[in-house]
């Protein structure tokens, strides 16, 4: 019996507005965030100036792969927790700018994160592909049930890159990139997640605390996912701890894994969702593409699996132009 749920949720088409309005509230514990990195409006708006490229500046200068921007990772908001939200964690606009949601030929639901603005990061098995596979793609989003929110800009694409290894029964190399179809404009409600340096390849972050982000299913007993963006903190966890649960096909080496303990983890419509962490100088680094969970349940306690971005860096650089930081 496998072991595993790839925790993409399938939707209706035309039922996602309605269930994602029919949740109960979050009610597992969940240790809120450290106070994220700020920016002012004008140190915002300095930023946002010093990324555009010179005017003067060779054509063919401007066509070489380029480093992400110096501020990914960084949240441009003042980010207070939200009293009204009891025994869980509900994060704010902005919060977490790089969060994407994705919609897959209208009918199942994954997360996914800004990379590039021109691209998404998402599981493998969110990317089905084929003729006619279409994504529709959300960012500045907080509400997905919303009509319409201040800084919300939405794409449709059909350009979808699964890693060459993906193995859909042990859901190993579980990573795709979505192409949008024009640059985003960057804002403080959208921006690029920091990806890792190559010189972290051989790091485990076993220890580690990260924070995972996304819509998905708020509790085992609620049936659709949730219509706001909620996110928790787990401890990166070592491999061997994790295959001493499903096993050494399911957990390589270019896999990480995240403690279940508590009931706290990720859950169907999570999937393709980003779990980063926050590196000495405040930005927040991506490290994993949120993948499977237990079939026992998301609250069994047993832990989350994400395809380790780290291992995969090469492969983003070379299908994306991202120079990647040595």
């Amino acid at each position: 019996m496998r072991t595993l749920l790839c925790i993409a949720v399938c939707l209706l088409a035309g039922a996602l507005a309605l269930d994602i309005r029919q949740l109960q509230p979050e009610t597992r514990f969940v240790k809120p965030l450290d106070e994220p990195e700020k920016f002012t409006v004008s140190e915002w708006e300095q930023v946002m100036e010093n990324m555009r490229p010179r005017a003067d500046a060779p054509i063919v200068d401007r066509m070489m792969r380029q480093p992400q921007p110096n501020f990914a990772g960084k949240v441009f908001v003042d980010v207070k927790e939200d009293g009204r939200i009891v025994n869980g964690a509900l994060a704010v606009r902005g919060q977490f700018p790089w969060q994407a949601a994705i919609i897959i030929n209208g009918a199942s639901f994954c997360g996914g994160s800004l990379i590039s603005t021109t691209h998404i990061l998402t599981a493998a098995h969110c990317a089905p592909g084929g003729l006619g596979t279409s994504y529709r793609v959300i960012l500045g989003a907080q509400n997905v049930s919303a009509t319409s929110e201040n800084g919300r800009v939405e794409f449709t694409t059909t350009s979808s890159i699964k890693h060459p290894n993906y193995d859909d029964t042990v859901l190993n190399n579980d990573i795709a990139i979505l192409t949008l179809p024009s640059a985003v404009t960057l804002s403080s409600y959208i921006s690029v997640v920091r990806l890792p340096r190559l010189s972290d390849a051989s790091n485990t972050f076993s220890g580690t605390s990260a924070t995972v982000s996304g819509w998905g299913r708020p509790s085992d007993t609620t049936s659709s996912i949730s219509d706001v963006l909620r996110y928790v903190s787990l401890p990166i966890i070592s491999n061997s701890q994790c295959a001493s649960i499903y096993g050494s096909s399911v957990v390589i080496s270019s896999t990480l894994c995240c403690s279940g303990a508590g009931g706290l983890s990720t859950c169907n419509g999570d999937s393709g969702g980003p779990l980063v962490y926050t590196e000495a100088d405040g930005a927040k680094t991506q490290l994993g593409v949120v993948s499977f969970v237990s079939s026992t349940g998301c609250a069994s306690g047993n832990p989350s699996g994400y395809a380790r971005v780290t291992s995969f860096l090469n492969w983003i650089s070379t299908n994306t132009g991202i120079a990647i930081r040595p």
